[in-house]
C-alpha cells in the first residue's frame, strides 16, 4: 500500500487479550442521566443543570438546539435534519415556551420519544 499524502500510521493491536465490546447504552444508568466511563468507572453527569445538554440529535433525525435570536433571550428550535437537500433554520420550528428566561438547557430522552427543556423558571417535558 502507498502513502500519497501525509505519513502512514501502523496501529499495533493486542489479540492476546480477549476484548468485549463496549456499547454506550450499556453504560447510560439512573434512567438515563448519568453516564459510566468504561475504562475508569467513573459516573458523570449526562443531562441537567450540574451535567449539560442531553442527547440533540435522535436516530430518526430530529435535532434540538439552543439558539439566541435576540441576545441574551435563548430560545429552542426542533428540526428534521436527516432530510434531502437539508438546510440550517429552512424548515425548523421554535418553540413557544414563555416561561423558561435565563439559561435553557434541552435534550432528548435516550428513546428519542420525550425531550425536555429546563430553564430558570421550571422545564418542560415533550412526548410523541
Amino acid at each position: 500500500m502507498t502513502c500519497i499524502r501525509g505519513r502512514r500510521k501502523v496501529k499495533l493491536i493486542d489479540f492476546t487479550e480477549p476484548r468485549v465490546p463496549i456499547s454506550p447504552e450499556n453504560n447510560i444508568i439512573d434512567r438515563g442521566l448519568k453516564f459510566i466511563i468504561p475504562e475508569s468507572a467513573e459516573e458523570i453527569e449526562i443531562f441537567g443543570i450540574e451535567a449539560g445538554d442531553g442527547v440533540h440529535l435522535t436516530d430518526e433525525g430530529w435535532s434540538l438546539e439552543v439558539i439566541y435570536p435576540w441576545w441574551p433571550r435563548a430560545s429552542v428550535i426542533i428540526d428534521h435534519v436527516f432530510v434531502q437537500g437539508y438546510e440550517y433554520l429552512l424548515n425548523a420550528t421554535m418553540l413557544d415556551i414563555p416561561r423558561l428566561d435565563g439559561w435553557i438547557k434541552c435534550g432528548f430522552a435516550p428513546s428519542g420519544n420525550q425531550f425536555m427543556v429546563i430553564g430558570s423558571g421550571g422545564a418542560v417535558v415533550y412526548a410523541k
